[in-house]
Order: structure tokens, then C-alpha cells, then sequence
């Protein structure tokens, strides 16, 4: 059975979406989106082949907010007073202090359009944009495995100043960023950024302390 679907929706809170849908809980991202004109079409005949045969555009228009907390913001400081001393510090403390002062705890925009097509959902043009910082989004979400695969571009003068890897599930998915100088052991293995404030800043500058002693 075919079907049709065209209409509009407003401040949508994603973060319900997905915890009602049981597919992820964000405590640190909270997103409400809008839609001014959706377009969605499929066959409704059989469930197994439903998301693969479902298609539309989903032009989006919304807010995005990231928390972080006092003492992350402390330890982004205290990264860049360690810069003098410890001059191989200067890469992973100009990225954490650029998340933190651009983007952390600061309301953003975000607008750009939704494909669906094949069992996925992709965007090569979302924009995140507030006063201090803007950012790019291109990826792609399997509906049936929940696995997310992109690349987020963040600018300064419109010129790229930090790119960044998201893969994996869209519950706890990784947001690596490249170099040796994030990396942990000197290894060329990209450094979860994510998890980098997860852990804590802090315990990142006791362990590079320890180990410059």
C-alpha cells in the first residue's frame, strides 16, 4: 500500500524522540528541530522492507546545545597556561579551548535538509552556527543498524580549523579528532574528543604532567 506524506512540524525535541523510541539518550546535547515543508513517501505493505522503502526530504530548521560543565571549562584554561611549559600541548589545547569558548553552553542554530532514501538518512548540508563559531555537518545514519558515519568541519574566519570523524552508534557514537599530538601514546590512532571530556580534562593534564616530570 503506497503512501503520500507532506506537511510541516515545529519544535520538535529530538532528545524525547530518541529516548521514547529507545534508541539513544543525550544528556549532553539537548536538539528541538522544525520542518516548514516535509516530503515522505513509501509502501506500508510489508514492515521488514519499510525503511528501505522509504524516501523524503526533510528541510531543518532548529537549535542545538551543548553542556559542559565548570570544570571542564577550568581545565581548557588551564591547558593553555601549561602551553608555555609543555609547548607539545599547544595543538590539543587551542582544539579543547575552540569546542569550549565556540560552542559550549552557547544556543546555536542548525538548518540544512534531511535525505531519506534506501534504509538511510543523510545531510551534506547542516549548518550549526551561533555568534562566536559556526560548523558543518555531512553524514549518513543507517536506520536499521543505528551506526552513523560522518565528518564535522569546524570554522574560524571561514577558513577550516578543526575537522572531526563521528562514527559509530548513534546512542554513544565517537567524535575522533586526528594527530599525534591528541592522540594518546604518541600512536597516529585518532583521539576521541567526546571522550576526552568524558574522562575529564583534567585527568589528561595530571597524566601528561606526570609523564613530562
Amino acid at each position: 500500500m503506497p503512501f503520500e506524506i507532506d506537511g510541516s512540524f515545529k519544535n520538535i525535541s529530538l532528545n524525547v524522540l530518541m529516548n521514547q523510541a529507545k534508541i539513544a539518550r543525550w544528556n549532553r546535547v539537548k536538539i528541538k528541530i522544525s520542518s516548514p515543508n516535509f516530503y515522505l513517501s513509501g509502501t506500508a505493505k510489508n514492515n521488514i522492507n519499510f525503511n528501505k522503502n522509504l524516501k523524503g526530504s526533510v528541510p531543518i530548521n532548529g537549535s542545538i546545545f551543548f553542556a559542559s560543565t565548570e570544570e571542564e571549562r577550568f581545565g581548557a584554561a588551564l591547558l593553555s597556561l601549561l602551553v608555555d611549559k609543555l609547548p607539545e600541548l599547544s595543538s590539543i589545547s587551542n582544539s579543547v579551548s575552540f569546542l569550549v569558548t565556540n560552542f559550549s553552553n552557547i544556543p546555536s542554530s542548525v538548518h540544512g535538509t534531511l535525505i531519506i532514501n534506501e534504509g538511510l538518512i543523510s545531510t551534506q548540508d547542516m549548518l550549526i552556527e551561533n555568534n562566536q563559531g559556526r560548523a558543518s555537518l555531512t553524514a549518513t545514519l543507517n536506520i536499521e543498524t543505528d551506526i552513523i558515519n560522518g565528518k564535522i568541519n569546524f570554522y574560524e574566519d571561514d577558513e577550516t580549523y578543526l575537522e572531526a570523524t563521528l562514527k559509530g552508534n548513534i546512542k554513544n557514537p565517537q567524535i575522533l579528532v586526528g594527530g599525534k599530538i591528541i592522540a594518546e601514546e604518541n600512536s597516529d590512532t585518532p583521539r576521541d574528543i567526546k571522550k576526552l571530556f568524558e574522562e575529564g580534562i583534567n585527568s589528561l593534564v595530571d597524566k601528561l604532567l606526570r609523564a613530562n616530570d
